[in-house]
């Protein structure tokens, strides 16, 4: 929670794997894969960093890439799978299973939606993890460690919304029961 109560504008900019341009690198953990993956990775399939795929096509049953090198140069790539590991960011509005009405509800900063210390959204009852959740609870939200803490928290919050519901039907009954005692 020390993360969450941060002044906004610290707490984005510690979540963006490049933050602003006074930082030559990431302020925070950049995006990387989990330590045990290295060992089945590294020395088995190249990995091309700083690259940009121009365009894709399939040939022979083979991905071919289209891409500029970090030098500018331009080369093709062939391959059964490809990994494109794109840099992305989290935008509420690219959510396709929201609808619009629910999104223009939504109250966000910069595509993320705000959202209370039980990560729950400006519209009741919805909640957002992950990715989603990283600019109000910080960077470890991207990553599995941090689905814990967010459960815990969303379960305690909808259990005592589920109480209160429930009493506040228990306390709107009983006066009925009274009257016809």
């Amino acid at each position: 929670m020390l993360f969450y109560h941060l002044p906004e504008e610290i707490r984005i900019d510690r979540v963006r794997p490049y933050g602003p341009r006074r930082w030559k690198r990431a302020p925070v953990l950049g995006p990387a894969g989990a330590w045990w993956l290295r060992e089945r990775i590294v020395g088995r399939m190249p990995i091309l960093l700083g690259h940009s795929v121009r365009g894709v096509e399939a040939k022979c049953g083979k991905a071919v890439l289209h891409v500029d090198g970090p030098d500018g140069t331009s080369h093709d790539l062939t391959a059964d799978h490809v990994i494109a590991a794109t840099g992305y960011r989290f935008a509420v509005g690219s959510l396709p299973f929201l609808s619009r009405k629910l999104i223009s509800d939504l109250r966000c900063v910069q595509q993320a939606p705000s959202l209370s210390p039980s990560f729950e959204s400006s519209v009741s009852g919805l909640y957002f993890t992950g990715l989603a959740s990283a600019d109000n609870f910080g960077p470890v939200m991207r990553f599995l460690w941090g689905t814990h803490y967010a459960a815990r928290r969303i379960s305690g919050d909808i259990a005592r919304e589920q109480r209160r519901s429930r009493s506040s039907i228990l306390v709107r009954l009983a006066p009925a029961r009274d009257r016809t005692a």
